[in-house]
């Protein structure tokens, strides 16, 4: 027989030598130490406070399987110089570590964060990471919009925080044409914060040979980001600038790199 779990204390009638057993009164206490020993051996219930099992593995943590009427283990995170595993979950509460997080292990090394930024103000919270070796900028200008042609222009950048450090190889095509403006500009992945302006270098390469050097420029709160020359002729002039002593020709390059500061 198995032994019974009551959700109340019952009360029984005294059994006497003249007494008989029967449902109104308990068991014989021999049959109720059996039946005890047989719930035991067969795994004390999770409803009662057990486990359900019959035995667990050394080093491991003992959890519920989320239906509530069993436990299981799992072996892998160190304790105390033990090593555990615990069962997979999502943390909602905010951990304070008061040392070191290790998170060197062959299959760790790894924090990943959300798609979309969850941005904070703490000075002291890092609030994202991205990484983009495909990205795609938008090439355009304040009046007639450039023709690359056959042209192409490819981007890369990662945000670490609100730091951005972004690149971008201009590669001229043989239809490549210019005109209509001075300020050509190039976009940028995340907008840049307000408050001031922030530099990044350029370099045209003409065959191979670096033939012109200049600055980016990132506007204060801007979206893009444009650029001027800085070693030819006497005066600073935009690198896209008709009226500049540049020919710009099939298979040259801008090659710029900017560090900045994001709004976000």
């Amino acid at each position: 027989m198995a032994a019974s779990y009551p959700s109340n204390v019952k009360t029984f009638t005294t059994i006497t030598n003249a007494t008989t057993a029967d449902a109104s009164q308990i068991n014989e206490p021999r049959e109720e130490i059996t039946a005890i020993e047989q719930d035991l051996i067969g795994g004390l219930p999770v409803a009662r406070g057990g486990t359900g099992a019959t035995s667990l593995s050394i080093n491991r943590v003992p959890y519920t399987n989320g239906a509530g009427d069993a436990l299981t283990s799992a072996a892998g995170f160190t304790f105390d110089g033990t090593t555990l595993t615990a069962p997979a979950t999502t943390i909602t509460a905010a951990l304070t570590p008061q040392a070191l997080v290790d998170v060197s292990g062959a299959s760790a090394g790894q924090i990943k964060f959300p798609a979309t930024q969850n941005p904070s103000s703490d000075a002291n919270t890092l609030d994202d990471y991205e990484e983009n070796t495909a990205y795609t900028p938008t090439w355009s200008s304040a009046g007639t919009p450039p023709a690359l042609g056959d042209g192409t222009i490819v981007g890369q950048y990662v945000k670490i925080g609100r730091l951005v450090q972004y690149s971008v190889l201009l590669t001229m095509g043989s239809s490549t044409t210019f005109g209509g403006s001075d300020f050509y500009t190039i976009s940028l992945p995340f907008a840049a914060q307000a408050g001031m302006s922030q530099l990044g270098t350029v370099r045209v390469v003409d065959g191979g040979v670096s033939v012109y050097t200049g600055v980016a420029i990132v506007g204060a709160g801007a979206s893009t980001m444009f650029f001027h020359q800085t070693t030819a002729g006497s005066a600073v002039a935009s690198l896209f600038n008709v009226n500049a002593p540049i020919t710009w020709a099939n298979t040259d390059t801008l090659e710029v790199t900017v560090s900045y500061m994001a709004a976000a």
